[in-house]
């Protein structure tokens, strides 16, 4: 009976303190992979989510701005030869005048410019005015003065896209048009070609979303067959 009893106490003795730290050891490391495995799960997740963000935002831009280019239309004076629909065309500044009005009832042009400024993309609106005693003839006010409209479509593009903006003549196999500012070379342009990258102010960012269109403009182009 000792015997049995002796060997009972024997088999009931527990763990060793070394197995008591190997196993320690190896819960920290099962613990630790988990941890690195969600913590790369979650940065995963929210790059996924940054680059769908900054897609929808290309996107937005690029039907804002192709719908504005698309209604680009020349302005008739009033007893003289009408002015181009571009009024400035430089690398990172457009205005111009067109046929699309979504806040009035009354069809009237609107001056638009688009900016990429301080790291954003802006959009200005400016309201025409009707001349006195004519049927169909608009003026602008000056610039700078009050917009009746302006937002931020893009809150962060990278300093990469310094030309955003590229003017092309009727010809494809001419070449771009520098930057424009008289009224001969305003008026040669037909398309517009729109390079952004969009995300944030950094070069290359894993979320930034690089977009790039050409834009044509079929008023322009039916004004002056």
């Amino acid at each position: 009976m000792r015997q049995v009893l002796s060997r009972l106490r024997a088999e009931d003795r527990g763990i060793t303190l070394a197995e008591l730290l190997v196993a320690m050891a190896l819960s920290l490391i099962i613990v630790a992979t988990a941890a690195g495995f969600l913590g790369a799960s979650q940065k995963a997740q929210g790059s996924v989510n940054r680059i769908d963000q900054n897609t929808r935002v290309s996107s937005n831009v690029l039907n804002e701005m192709s719908r504005m280019f698309r209604g680009a239309t020349e302005n008739p004076v009033v007893n003289a030869t009408s002015t181009p629909a571009f009024i400035v065309a430089t690398p990172t500044l457009v205005r111009f005048s067109a046929f699309v009005n979504l806040s009035s009832s009354e069809t009237k042009p609107v001056m638009v410019q688009f900016e990429v400024t301080g790291g954003q993309l802006v959009e200005t609106q400016w309201p025409a005015t009707a001349v006195t005693g004519s049927d169909g003839y608009w003026t602008f006010p000056s610039y700078p003065s009050a917009p009746s409209m302006r937002r931020v479509l893009a809150p962060a593009v990278a300093s990469s896209t310094a030309t955003p903006f590229t003017y092309l003549p009727n010809d494809p196999a001419a070449p771009a048009l520098e930057t424009v500012g008289d009224p001969s070379t305003l008026d040669d342009v037909r398309y517009v070609d729109v390079e952004l990258e969009v995300g944030s102010t950094t070069v290359g960012a894993y979320s930034n979303v690089l977009t790039s269109t050409t834009i044509g403009l079929p008023n322009v182009m039916q004004e002056n067959l």
